[in-house]
């Protein structure tokens, strides 16, 4: 009979300590960066499955672009800042998971913008704040907008 009541209370014990640990400390798989391709587009990790992401309504510099690093640089600094949380919208033609992306409580896609490290992508997105971020850093001359005509993406690898 003891045997069965010190059964008990161990059960009891081990159960209080694991509500109490599921509720205070959950533990919860984060995102982690693996590969950053470019200001818009990189893989992320979350366990063993990794991903393929693409940011929604914008287009940054390719790498051989000005300001292609600096929106690369940019963008793997901010996801290895804090938590990542993804919004998906869709996958795109090469199978990558577009998406909006936040890092703590911030947009990545509207920070890109707002620093003036990427483009309003309205072939895709008429998002009329993405559009307003654009504009403040063009009348800024922040990042790319510092150059007299910079040439957008779309152009430059249609080129």
């Amino acid at each position: 009979m003891k045997t069965v009541r010190y059964a008990s209370a161990a059960l009891l014990v081990i159960g209080g300590i694991a509500a109490y640990l599921s509720t205070t400390h959950p533990f919860r798989p984060a995102w982690k960066p693996l590969v950053v391709f470019d200001g818009d587009s990189f893989v992320l990790q979350k366990n063993r499955h990794h991903e393929e992401f693409r940011l929604y309504g914008i287009d940054c510099p390719e790498k051989e672009q000005p300001f292609g690093e600096p929106a690369r640089a940019f963008t793997d600094s901010m996801l290895s800042a804090g938590t990542i949380r993804i919004e998906r919208l869709e996958q795109d033609v090469y199978g990558r998971t577009v998406a909006r992306v936040f890092v703590d409580q911030q947009s990545l896609n509207e920070a890109l913008l707002f620093n003036g490290l990427g483009w309003h992508y309205t072939f895709f997105s008429d998002d009329e704040h993405y559009a307003e971020l654009e504009r403040l850093a063009r009348l800024a001359s922040k990042g790319l907008w510092s150059q007299p005509d910079p040439t957008p993406p779309w152009d430059f690898r249609h080129r």
